[in-house]
């Protein structure tokens, strides 16, 4: 009997979310919060405590919502309509309910310095100080923790948001760690550590980019075992697309962008790129990339392997976001003040939004090709 209310208490939690979230959109209807945060866009600005908040399919600013710090991290879960996010600085988490737009702290004996939402948008892991704190969003709790750990490189969540694979300075490959318990469960030996690890759609499979030093693994999540590797420059953006299609890789110093087949492993095409490039993004399907760097946005064409356009930005481009469907990606100039819209099936920039002073990140919940 214990057995089965254990599993089946992932559904109950599942069901009751997605009914919160039907009452909570029954009640900003009505003019309170935000009326759909699938649908909305958060942008953060340099030296403010204050998100602005755009509509996806208007492309219009529809409000703001004040946080009380300065986000260093935050993330939105469309699952229980909420946005964490932590400052860096201080011993707390900050959780807002969008749609009454209510803010809560939830406090630490320790900073927080980086947090990873689980794919079913119900647990969050706080990571700092040695420590890894799962948090139960739907009901706002601690359910399990880790202590007395080396500092952690990065971390994500399984598909099924059971186990949080994580890198630790000084140690190599991947630990697996229960996310009900906070223990360790087992380990995905390497020959050397990891600095960033992203995960595949289907949760099945993974990449982790060394930490020093040449190489990026590809990963079994399912069975805890590394099935495969190929070279790659540690400091290199790696994005691996949304539907798990395509590697990419783009060093800022040596201006290529290196696409890969993602199973199995095997290098595709090299491209030419622009020195500097600060991100990578996919969307349409995987048929496009988008390549940021100082003020131009190279656009490329993943069937075909070929660039096919420049787009002339007004300022560099902070962090950015590709929604759901992968129609449009979101990306903030911070010197210009301006977030604009990327339609990636016509390959064009299609609108401008004006936002205020210097914002540096737009986030949404569930956006195309985000694992972590």
């Amino acid at each position: 009997m214990a057995a089965r209310m254990r599993r089946l208490f992932p559904l109950l939690r599942h069901a009751l979310a997605a009914a919160l979230v039907v009452l909570l959109g029954q009640g900003i209807a009505h003019g309170q919060g935000f009326a759909d945060v699938k649908q909305n866009v958060f942008v953060a600005a340099r030296g403010s405590q204050t998100l602005t908040v755009i509509d996806i399919e208007s492309e219009r600013v529809i409000g703001a919502l004040g946080l009380g710090l300065e986000p260093k991290q935050f993330v939105v879960s469309g699952s229980v309509a909420k946005l964490a996010a932590i400052d860096g600085k201080a011993e707390r988490l900050l959780l807002a309910e969008l749609a009454p737009g209510e803010i809560k702290t939830i406090a630490f004996d320790f900073v927080p310095e980086r947090i990873a939402l689980a794919p079913d948008g119900l647990l969050l892991a706080v990571i700092g100080g040695g420590k890894i704190v799962f948090i139960d969003l739907l009901f706002v709790k601690q359910t399990a923790s880790a202590a007395g750990l080396p500092p952690v490189r990065d971390a994500v969540f399984s598909g099924d948001s059971r186990r949080l694979f994580a890198s630790f300075a000084g140690s190599n490959g991947v630990a697996i760690i229960d996310a009900s318990t906070g223990r360790e469960t087992g380990r995905i030996d390497w020959k050397a550590g990891f600095s960033s690890i992203v995960r595949s759609v289907n949760g099945r499979e993974g990449f982790a980019r060394a930490a020093s030093g040449d190489g990026v693994a590809h990963l079994d999540l399912t069975n805890g075992r590394v099935i495969g590797e190929m070279p790659l420059n540690s400091n290199a953006e790696m994005l691996l697309t949304g539907l798990g299609r395509w590697l990419l890789s783009a060093d800022a110093a040596e201006g290529k962008l290196r696409i890969a087949h993602a199973s199995p492993l095997e290098a595709a095409a090299t491209l030419d790129a622009d020195p500097g490039i600060s991100a990578l993004y996919s969307a349409w399907f995987d048929t496009v990339a988008i390549a940021p760097a100082f003020y131009n946005a190279a656009v490329y064409d993943l069937e075909t392997m070929t660039k096919v356009r420049d787009i002339r930005l007004e300022s560099a481009a902070g962090l950015g976001s590709v929604t759901p469907d992968g129609r449009k990606l979101f990306l903030p100039l911070e010197e210009a003040g301006k977030v604009v819209v990327i339609d990636a099936q016509s390959r064009r920039l299609t609108a401008t939004i004006a936002v205020g002073p210097r914002p540096i990140a737009a986030v949404m919940a569930g956006g195309y090709g985000v694992c972590h």
